[in-house]
């Protein structure tokens, strides 16, 4: 009986220590239905670079545990141009008879992401870009790391909700973010050494890096102390 207990005592500290609680935060965005100018845009900088220009975005959901933050609903969500480098061209893997490729993109800019409510900015952040990858006609921005969106800043004196305001403040220690691009009509790969620009819709949705909530400190103090006194528990267990 002595070894079982002290089995699952073991058991038990180890689930402490690894509880992790995470609220269920998304802010998800899109190309604007209007006007018919809004969507993104790959142009030609001349030699291997490519601007890409994301358009017109609009917020599409911003949900906290299943709430809608309504005030957010509809607003403008602006991304800063990025230039991809097609000298840094790799063949990730194939797909069939279609090649998956990726491409560096700027690496960092400052106040890149923001949203903007009634025409004043009311969120803002900085972006760590990475890597674009293709695949025929779609392409993603992801993130392997946290913290693509970083140094994050709320301006509340522009949102009249209290609601909104606590939402925001969950993404204030980064967030990781996933642009989606669909052109209309070029494959992305092919398009991009053309001269001429590609056009589509984006897809992005942005969620907080993990907080610890209440109950996880409570297990982790808690696991600490039965860590302290694991010594006298195992040599009963001897």
């Amino acid at each position: 009986m002595k070894k079982v207990a002290c089995s699952l005592i073991v058991t038990i500290i180890l689930l402490a220590l690894s509880v992790h609680s995470y609220a269920n935060v998304t802010l998800g965005f899109t190309t604007s239905p209007s006007p018919s100018s809004s969507s993104f845009t790959i142009s030609n900088l001349g030699g291997s670079l490519r601007n890409l220009s994301f358009g017109n975005l609009s917020i599409t959901t911003a949900s906290d545990n299943g709430t809608t933050i309504s005030e957010l609903i509809g607003e403008q969500v602006v991304l800063d141009d990025v230039t991809i480098d097609l000298g840094t061209e790799s063949l990730v893997g194939m797909f069939g008879s279609a090649g998956i490729y990726s491409y560096d993109l700027t690496s960092l800019i400052l106040d890149g992401f923001s949203i903007v409510v009634g025409g004043n900015t009311v969120f803002e952040a900085d972006v760590s870009y990475q890597t674009l990858v293709t695949l025929g006609k779609s392409g993603t921005i992801d993130y392997d790391v946290n913290y693509s969106l970083s140094n994050l800043r709320i301006y509340n004196t522009y949102i009249s909700n209290s609601a909104t305001v606590a939402y925001l403040s969950q993404y204030l220690l980064g967030a990781d973010m996933t642009l989606t691009l669909a052109s209309d009509l070029l494959d992305l790969h092919d398009g991009l050494y053309g001269t001429q620009n590609i056009n589509g819709v984006v897809g992005g949705t942005a969620v907080p890096n993990p907080v610890p909530e209440p109950f996880m400190y409570l297990m982790m103090g808690w696991g600490t102390i039965m860590l302290y006194t694991s010594r006298k528990v195992n040599s009963k267990c001897k």
